[in-house]
């Protein structure tokens, strides 16, 4: 399976932006995990801003930032959001309302609880209607979207935006998940037709362990604690082309050849 990526962001803790986040993985920057900066979604209206999380705050800018550095419509998009860690903010929120005399849930927090509200409302804001998944796979949630979307680009033959996007889940729920830092990706896939721009990911599937680590130690934690940040290994390797192995699933891999 070979695909194209054109477009490439990160928001997340002590990453602002794609820029800041290349200069970390180089060991130009130091990686401050105490910062977290997350933009406000600009498609969305003010109204609708109020509402949602900072997990979709997080997954709709990665969005943005991928299809503006790809420098394509984003109405024109399949789209593979994944969260491994899900909505923590919201599921809190409403297991404390469950708790109160007389149990009742606010509607906003109840629309906003389901797994595909990343999705939703990136197609809200962006007019997006064309087809969307929405996944998780614990560790292996990003290699997850990952096999989806090189699987179905050569279907639909047009470009895709994936997002994998987790934050650190709240007390009490925290205990049971540390997470070191947020993190979000996003990426916008092409398939491999003659004319594409950017790196060429060659992906094979049924590959072996053990899976790539990032090679910046600083960051170890980041990736281990955080599934959305098991892309790291990848967007070391879009740096300085390098093999890498994602997991996609329980005991299945990916072996990806970057080219650029």
């Amino acid at each position: 399976m070979k695909l194209r990526v054109a477009g490439v962001s990160v928001i997340g803790s002590g990453m602002a932006d794609w820029g800041q986040a290349q200069r970390i993985l180089r060991g130009a920057e130091a990686w401050d995990s105490e910062t977290l900066n997350i933009p406000a979604p600009t498609i969305l209206s003010a109204n609708e801003r109020r509402r949602v999380s900072k997990l979709v705050r997080l997954a709709l800018g990665a969005a943005e930032a991928a299809c503006d550095s790809a420098g394509l419509e984003r109405d024109t998009m399949d789209c593979v959001f994944t969260s491994a860690l899900g909505d923590g903010t919201v599921t809190q929120a409403m297991m404390n309302a469950l708790r109160q005399p007389g149990r009742s849930v606010s509607p906003t927090h109840f629309h906003n609880s389901v797994h595909n509200a990343m999705a939703g409302y990136w197609s809200i804001g962006s007019h997006n209607h064309q087809a969307s998944t929405s996944l998780a796979g614990g560790q292996s949630s990003f290699g997850a979207a990952l096999l989806k979307a090189a699987l179905s680009l050569p279907h639909s033959g047009r470009p895709l935006l994936l997002v994998a996007a987790d934050h650190p889940l709240p007390p009490p729920l925290s205990e049971t998940r540390p997470t070191r830092g947020a993190f979000a990706v996003g990426l916008v896939l092409t398939p491999d037709a003659e004319g594409a721009c950017g790196a060429l990911l060659d992906i094979a599937g049924g590959a072996t362990g053990p899976v790539s680590k990032t090679g910046n130690t600083n960051l170890h934690e980041l990736w281990k604690t955080c599934p959305a940040a098991r892309a790291l290994p990848l967007l070391e390797a879009l740096l300085d082309p390098k093999p890498v192995i994602l997991e996609a699933g329980t005991d299945y891999f990916l072996s990806i050849k970057v080219t650029p």
